[in-house]
């Protein structure tokens, strides 16, 4: 009775095609776009002894001091790279870089990075994309200063940050 029923249930049900199919699948996986250059890995931008009384009102600034981030053996993918500079924002204008919280050090002061055009990069935000040229070096222009958020005290102002970079 059992095969009977599957024979009734075989002849009544349309039968199912089905073909033998091909996909091809092709891809590269590239390492990062770039290598980073030894002179990039640590170093200290140095923004001088600069007058409080210089950055009076807030929005005030010290001069601009260049940096650069230097890239290496830049691999033929690699046409852009966008910088995120990280760091603790400053507690009043998070676009800012916090300077370090120790007795004696400044306030009212936080750090501005700037790109190679002078417009601010706010911390933990991705700059503009910057041009590469594939198989080449490349030197990234960026520039440091301090601004006021307040009442400029006297002190140390130093900051620490770190930056990443993304192939897009």
């Amino acid at each position: 009775m059992r095969y009977l029923f599957f024979a009734f249930l075989l002849s009544v049900c349309p039968l199912a095609w089905s073909y033998d199919v091909t996909i091809n699948i092709n891809g590269i996986i590239s390492e990062s776009g770039c290598e980073l250059d030894s002179r990039s890995k640590s170093f200290t931008v140095t923004l001088g002894d600069v007058v409080s009384t210089s950055l009076r009102g807030q929005g005030a600034t010290s001069t601009a001091i260049p940096f650069s981030i230097f890239l290496i053996n830049c691999n033929s993918l690699a046409n852009a790279v966008v910088v995120t500079f990280n760091g603790t924002p400053d507690a009043t204008d998070s676009r800012l870089l916090r300077i370090f919280e120790e007795e004696g050090s400044a306030s009212g002061v936080g750090i501005e990075i700037l790109d190679h055009n002078n417009q601010a990069i706010a911390i933990n935000s991705p700059a503009e994309s910057h041009p590469l040229i594939p198989n080449a070096d490349a030197q990234l222009q960026f520039y440091a200063r301090y601004k006021s958020t307040g009442a400029v005290t006297a002190g140390p102002a130093n900051a620490v940050a770190t930056f990443t970079l993304e192939y897009p």
